[in-house]
């Protein structure tokens, strides 16, 4: 079986990834956020071990490689389409969001390649960290304390509520 990722397929509105362009741009950031993992945000390898529970070591090139820049090239996409705004919205973290990306990736992906030998509509998966990633790469702010907690894996954007409403199923427009 075929496998290509939604990256890959050259959307009318976003142009097919160069791998090794998306590794450039995503490098410095994962060089700089350390602990940022698929999984989401963490501060330190402390964070990171007592969530996680498992060993864990600093290697930048676990982002290197085509599922999570696939991920992080749509989120960004995604994520471009919402409207900044100056305060956090509380009402969805990270990982809440990625779910949001992930259902607006499959109907256009589904309408479009459903008969590509050996596609499969869950590629359209997203990671709360190719979510984040994405986002720092946008240039958002971020936080992952709320009301003095810490939040853990998961982080809280500035972007307009009414953006993310247009952007649900019941308003696609494909």
């Amino acid at each position: 079986m075929l496998i290509r990722y939604l990256s890959e397929c050259g959307f009318d509105f976003l142009p097919a990834i160069d791998y090794e362009a998306e590794w450039e741009v995503v490098k410095p950031i994962v060089t700089q956020h350390p602990w940022l993992c698929s999984q989401g945000y963490f501060r330190s390898e402390s964070e990171y071990l007592s969530c996680v529970r498992r060993q864990a070591t600093h290697n930048v090139d676990r982002w290197n490689c085509k599922p999570y820049l696939d991920q992080v090239y749509r989120s960004k996409y995604w994520l471009g389409l919402l409207a900044p705004t100056r305060n956090l919205n509380r009402h969805h973290n990270s990982y809440g969001l990625k779910h949001f990306c992930e259902d607006w990736w499959k109907p256009e992906a589904y309408e479009r390649y459903r008969s590509f030998p050996g596609y499969c509509v869950e590629r359209s998966y997203v990671s709360n960290g190719s979510l984040i990633l994405a986002a720092i790469l946008l240039g958002w702010e971020f936080s992952d304390t709320h009301r003095g907690r810490i939040l853990r894996p998961n982080v809280y954007f500035p972007f307009s509520e009414k953006s993310l409403r247009l952007l649900e199923p019941e308003s696609y427009l494909f």
